[in-house]
């Protein structure tokens, strides 16, 4: 029997040749090109319409039960995972892993001698050289600063291996580029993100126009930087205006408007412009709820914005509930301990203070206070936050 627990085995183009098996660890290196196969799932079909996915299929075998994780990297497209079982019904599907342009699939309920299949997809039509892998055991999570370092550092490399294989005015480069000034925003450098939007903002405005849905996607990340600059007004402008091309693109009901949305609900709620935000959170939520579900995690991360906004107008109960369905789909899609619960737990630490239930606050911020010293440290603002938080609950006590 072989050593490895979880064996690839992907089927050659004939159909009859098989490719060696993949033994846990080991990586695949292969290429999408224009003559793979469409890949389409319903998510796909809705939210990826007009723009096909390609793809390789590859065979899956379970010889041991137990948690496994698979990775797609590619710096020349989105990637896209999709796991089947042998009906071919959709198990999973994810394009986001470890960084923004890779994906990674975990899951711990594959049976041995199952016949399962992985779809390795590029999206938007796109094509290039990628990597995938399969590891047992459930995906290691960084702390915040080693993982805002690697993202810095894998974004810089995507932009140089397109620049030398596209050119410094190609498509693919201005997404790096975006992709690069979010990461550099993120860790600290508006000046150096704010220059490479603007490289992303030129080559797509002359490529692809003033109304195209990447072109808006750049005024909605500039809108973040002048909003950090305490701009407001010029922020809403760019927001609103990304809002309204891809309501025109897209129709209503679509996911980039519920992105746009959410960003559009965040601002009037940090300008403190609650009776404004409160319905174009809801609008935002219904249109996740109704494409994604109302388990999936971008679902989530309305709930969690939209948590605060209740919270604030004192509506405990709303936002109890809302906080609740966060951390229940973080923990089942992340684990107990990862970095994304702190802040969730903070926030219904505090909505249990006040309606009066500190008994049942104090554990909850505890577990706060745990995943922020163990991920951002003991000095950081968070914690200090979440450690005042706590020492007024046990003061009520």
């Amino acid at each position: 029997m072989l050593a490895a627990a979880l064996l690839l085995v992907a089927a050659a183009q004939d159909g009859e040749e098989q490719l060696p098996a993949l033994r846990v660890g080991e990586t695949v290196d292969g290429e999408i090109t224009d003559g793979d196969a469409i890949v389409e799932t319903k998510f796909l079909l809705t939210e990826r319409a007009g723009s096909p996915v390609l793809g390789r299929s590859y065979r899956v075998q379970i010889e041991e039960a137990g948690p496994y994780h698979i990775e797609l990297r590619s710096h020349f497209f989105d990637t896209y995972l999709v796991l089947r079982d042998a009906a071919g019904n959709v198990l999973a599907e994810d394009d986001n892993g470890l960084f923004a342009t890779h994906s990674r699939l975990a899951t711990s309920d594959l049976e041995p001698g199952g016949a399962y299949t992985l779809d390795a997809c590029a999206l938007l039509g796109t094509h290039g050289p990628f990597e995938l892998v399969v590891r047992r055991g459930a995906p290691t999570f960084l702390p915040h600063r080693e993982r805002a370092r690697l993202e810095l550092a894998d974004a810089r490399q995507q932009v140089e291996a397109l620049e030398a294989a596209e050119g410094s005015k190609s498509l693919g480069v201005a997404t790096a580029r975006s992709r690069l000034a979010q990461a550099l925003f993120r860790g600290g450098s508006p000046d150096e993100a704010e220059r490479e939007l603007q490289r992303c903002l030129a080559i797509r405005e002359e490529v692809l126009g003033r109304e195209h849905p990447d072109t808006a996607e750049t005024y909605a990340n500039m809108a973040q930087l002048t909003w950090f600059r305490g701009d407001f007004v010029t922020a809403q402008s760019l927001l609103e205006r990304a809002l309204a091309i891809n309501e025109g693109v897209f129709g209503p009901d679509h996911l980039n408007v519920a992105a746009s949305l959410n960003g559009l609900a965040n601002l009037l709620y940090s300008l403190g412009d609650y009776a404004a935000a409160r319905p174009v959170f809801e609008r935002a939520l219904a249109i996740r709820e109704a494409a994604l579900g109302r388990d999936h995690s971008d679902t989530a991360s309305t709930l969690n914005n939209f948590s605060a906004l209740l919270w604030r107008v004192g509506d405990l109960a709303a936002a109890r509930i809302m906080l609740e369905r966060v951390l229940a789909i973080r923990e089942r899609d992340l684990g107990p301990d990862h970095p994304e619960l702190a802040a969730p737990l903070n926030n219904l630490g505090q909505v249990l203070r006040d309606q009066g239930d500190s008994a049942a606050a104090l554990p909850i911020l505890e577990r706060a206070l745990g995943i922020f010293e163990e991920t951002r440290g003991s000095e950081h603002p968070d914690t200090a936050q979440c450690l005042n938080n706590l020492a007024l609950v046990i003061a009520d006590l």
